[in-house]
């Protein structure tokens, strides 16, 4: 089905939202005075291809750093260009972060901020287990924001060794989300007569938004493969 729309696995390009589902059954929260918050680990990583001497860091509200550019937090470049950074939290499902990317020159002064509006992370509501990790993956031009929530009983989740791996997951989980949005659009046209009705034009709104994540992903996924095959060709 995927070939419909000129995309298969591997091929095609994607964007990527915040994904997350809302429990419909009220959620309780003990005071801090009663019970201690869960520890949740929150991992942030953006391609970007930096500069000779440059590096990237991670600022924002609360506990990155207050917007306090001598407190923002120092990123790690990896393999295909990807710079990402880790970190212990306090944060509960329901929880917000405002939080930009920062170019900095070898001095210290910044180069660059990340352009648009200061980007929000509302911690989904699964991440609510004290070994939950969420996993952030941005780019900048902002066409993606992909938040997954990853789960290990006894504290033991699995780490992707290499930058590109981080994108190869998300872009799995796009033509994943792809595939379920057609055949919830493909199942509609099949049952209703009308295909001006309401729910077909919001089942091709999201099948749009699918297709347009999928897009955006695959071109972020090229980008760090080239990046990748050039530093390979000047050893």
């Amino acid at each position: 089905m995927l070939g419909q729309l000129g995309l298969h696995p591997l091929q095609g390009r994607a964007h990527c939202h915040l994904q997350r589902r809302r429990r419909s059954e009220p959620r309780c929260r003990a005071s801090a005075a009663t019970q201690a918050l869960p520890r949740l680990r929150v991992e942030f990583s953006i391609p970007f291809r930096a500069q000779f001497g440059q590096r990237l860091n991670l600022i924002g509200s609360g506990v990155l750093g207050e917007w306090d550019l001598r407190r923002a937090l120092p990123m790690t470049w990896s393999e295909g260009d990807i710079w990402s950074v880790d970190l212990q939290t306090d944060l509960n499902p329901g929880d917000t972060l405002q939080y930009k990317y920062i170019v900095s020159n070898p001095d210290g002064d910044v180069d660059a901020w990340k352009p648009g509006d200061d980007i929000v992370l509302e911690v989904p509501d699964e991440a609510s287990g004290d070994n939950d990790e969420l996993r952030i993956l941005d780019t900048w031009d902002g066409d993606v924001h992909d938040v997954v929530v990853e789960s290990a009983e006894g504290g033991d989740i699995p780490r992707e060794a290499e930058g590109d791996d981080v994108l190869t997951s998300a872009l799995q989980r796009s033509y994943a989300e792809l595939e379920r949005k057609l055949n919830a659009a493909q199942n509609l046209l099949d049952t209703m007569s009308d295909p001006g009705a309401a729910e077909m034009v919001l089942a091709d709104r999201e099948l749009a938004i699918a297709a347009n994540k999928a897009s955006a992903l695959k071109k972020v996924v090229e980008a760090a493969e080239q990046a990748i095959n050039l530093k390979n060709q000047d050893r």
